[in-house]
């Protein structure tokens, strides 16, 4: 599925730019201020922000020394949250 997320205020070298921002097939294939193309899904994001991936450097996967206990929360559960999920090795 190709898609457009278009007028978006996007995070780019410590500015925000106004750009649209093109999705191939799961990809992000361009940021420019280019005019859609027919045939892709247009969302309008006025008014919102586009930023890179966050990465939360302060995660507790387990507690330390309890190698048996799993995780608080799946890492797996992780994905639809805003923040770029860790990769982490959970029992070492």
């Amino acid at each position: 599925m190709n898609y457009i997320l278009s007028n978006a205020n996007v995070f780019m070298q410590g500015e925000f730019v106004k750009s649209n921002v093109f999705v191939n097939n799961g990809i992000i294939t361009d940021i420019s201020s280019a005019a859609p193309t027919k045939g892709s899904v247009v969302f309008d994001l006025e008014g919102f922000a586009i930023f890179p991936g966050f990465i939360d450097v302060h995660t507790h996967l387990r507690e330390p020394g309890f190698f048996i206990k799993r995780p608080s929360v799946p890492v797996h559960r992780r994905q639809h949250t805003a923040v770029t999920p860790p990769f982490a090795l959970c029992q070492t």
